[in-house]
């Protein structure tokens, strides 16, 4: 029994030490995805709330209007965060490496997400009637359109959250900030979802999501104001102007939904033709790698 200990120890001694390596490198994971989790559940309460509160409040068909006016917009800015969850691993690999880098494709990742979404959220904010017919072809979801129009401006601050949120702050693991920010804006949303749903029924809950998501801006956008120097012209300005062109030309020349949206599909084919041929996007990758040496 003695003569057996002395043998079997060196293995005991490994087992317990990959025992207490594994649990730390488990803590290690745990706490680094501990804020993107806490986001997570906190999105969750932005996206669900405002059901649940118009349903309590205003019953299950207004339930109903309120989801068939949002969920087209939910929709796209979950494949925004998809797209800078994408763009996350290199913006977190170079933000400790070289601020120009990181700065270079944070413009890169905002230029595209302004390129995808916001002439069709001009667009469709135009020609909001017309889609809730299409897809649901009952008189009563019309009810629904402030609210669709409303959830495509919220939209665009859902977008620009997640750049901010997940590919900056988080990036440049200032994750107690990140966290800081959507309890905030949670709470004002908690807070004024039911006021303002009680007051205006869908479109006030509408307002109490865009209000919050106004909100999380500005405080997202104030905490990366050392990290990032936005070019705000060079992302905004032409899809902004070719999505108000396409929506006007649409209105004045009274197309229907269909030339409409063809109209719209060839905004987008100009776009990024356009920034194909970009002198700026050809050599981006070159130029920034001259500025970090």
């Amino acid at each position: 029994m003695h003569n057996n200990l002395p043998e079997n120890w060196p293995h005991v001694n490994y087992i317990m030490r990959y025992s207490v390596g594994l649990l730390q490198r488990t803590s290690e994971l745990l706490r680094s995805g501990a804020a993107l989790g806490t986001g997570t559940l906190l999105m969750t309460v932005l996206v669900w709330t405002d059901t649940i509160v118009v349903r309590l409040l205003r019953g299950e068909q207004a339930a109903g209007v309120y989801a068939a006016g949002n969920r087209a917009a939910l929709a796209l800015a979950m494949l925004a965060a998809f797209y800078v969850q994408g763009a996350f691993p290199l913006l977190s690999q170079t933000s400790p490496e070289s601020a120009v880098r990181f700065r270079h494709f944070f413009q890169r990742v905002y230029d595209d997400l302004a390129l995808l979404f916001i002439p069709g959220s001009i667009w469709a904010i135009f020609y909001a009637p017309e889609v809730m017919w299409l897809l649901f072809k009952r008189l009563g979801y019309l009810a629904a359109v402030p609210v669709f129009q409303t959830f495509q401006v919220a939209l665009l601050f859902f977008v620009m959250n997640g750049l901010y949120g997940t590919g900056v702050l988080l990036a440049s693991h200032r994750d107690r900030l990140y966290r800081r920010v959507l309890v905030a804006t949670s709470v004002i949303f908690l807070l004024s979802c039911p006021v303002l749903a009680f007051r205006w029924g869908i479109e006030g809950a509408a307002l109490a999501t865009l209000a919050s998501q106004i909100f999380s801006f500005v405080l997202f956008y104030v905490g990366s104001r050392s990290l990032v120097r936005p070019r705000h012209g060079q992302a905004l300005l032409l899809p902004c102007l070719f999505g108000l062109a396409a929506a006007v030309a649409g209105s004045l020349l009274r197309f229907s939904l269909l030339p409409a949206a063809s109209v719209l599909m060839l905004v987008y084919a100009v776009l990024f033709a356009m920034r194909l041929r970009s002198p700026q996007l050809a050599g981006s990758m070159e130029v920034a790698s001259k500025n970090t040496l």
